[in-house]
Order: C-alpha cells, then structure tokens, then sequence
C-alpha cells in the first residue's frame, strides 16, 4: 500500500523574482495566491498557476519553482503531496454572485499594490451598498477616482471592513509596501 504524505507551504515570493520549495512530491495545488504567477517542476517549462488550480504529475518531481514575474511581491500558499489527496477547501478566485430575495450580492477580490489607485466598485444606480474588508497589513484609502493618502478619503485598517452606502464609483489607494487585497460585497435590489 502507498503512503500519502502531504506539506503545506506559505511565502512571499518578491517582484520579479522567484523561489524554490525543495519538496518531493506528484501533486501541487495552490491554496490561496494574491496573484497569478508561474511555477516549474524539476526545472521544466514553467506553467501558469493561480488560486485554486492544481496539478497532478506522472513522475515523482523533487523541487517547485514559484515565478513572480510581476512588479509587485506576491504572496502565495501552495500544497505539495505524495500520494492521492483529496482537498475540500473552498477556494474563489473570482467573483461570486449570489440571489437573494429580488436583488442580489456580488463577492469580488481586489489586489492593490503599492502606490497604486485602482477601481473596486463601478457606478450602479441599483446597489444599495458596498462592505470592503482590508485583509491586508497596512491601510487602504477608499474614494473617487482622486483617492490618495492625502486629503478626506475613508480608510480602513488593515482586518477591519466598512459598509458604505453609495450607487457611485470607489477608488481604492494603498502606500504600503507589497499587496493590500480586499473583500469586497456588493448588495444589488
């Protein structure tokens, strides 16, 4: 009978750089990414990996390169096994829409990098508010299209969230090194 054995991994792979895991294994899944990247098994072609995806090999490999070609760090949290695996965890790496009642609440995922202004919310006459939660480590700034660090914009620290009752666009801005990601839910009538 064989054995199955499985590790998890968690890193923060710098931009524009890469990291090798010197892990035997047949099987790589990516549990969680704040961002796609690419990875190489036993210095092979590299393939494209994000949340979620996995991939089962015919031959054993011995090390995983994790690529980030991005000008941005990543952080990533990969699952490398021996063996058959059966992983039940949910994972979205896209958005999410579910109805309720006449309306309707869209789950989404923003990744800001630093110095970055990015829209997290479009203009919807029909939304009745917007919840953002900061599942990064440093503050985001949220607002117009002229967000920045400076002047009256909302802020939510880092592993808080704010409900904001609008039918406008919102910017989000973050100064802090690295990626800040955001949750964001969006109830529709």
């Amino acid at each position: 009978m064989s054995r199955t054995t499985s590790r998890e991994f968690r890193y923060t792979v710098d931009a524009n750089s890469s990291i090798v895991i010197p892990a035997p294994g047949q099987v790589f899944r990516c549990i969680n990414a704040s961002a796609s990247f690419e990875i190489e098994i036993d210095n092979a072609t590299a393939i494209f990996c994000d949340q979620g995806l996995g991939y089962r090999f015919e031959t054993p490999f011995t090390k995983v390169r994790v690529i980030n070609d991005s000008a941005a760090d990543i952080t990533v949290q990969i699952l490398i096994a021996e063996g058959d695996v059966m992983d039940s965890r949910l994972s979205l790496p896209g958005d999410l829409v579910a109805m309720i009642g006449g309306g309707s609440v869209t789950f989404s995922r923003k990744n800001i990098a630093s110095g970055e202004r990015k829209l997290i919310a479009t203009e919807n006459p029909l939304r009745l508010e917007v919840t953002i939660a900061n599942e990064g480590n440093a503050p985001v700034y949220i607002g117009g299209d002229d967000v920045s660090f400076w002047g009256a914009h909302m802020s939510i620290a880092a592993g808080y969230e704010r409900t904001i009752k609008t039918t406008g666009e919102l910017y989000a801005y973050s100064q802090a090194a690295g990626i800040q990601t955001l949750q964001i839910m969006e109830n529709v009538r």
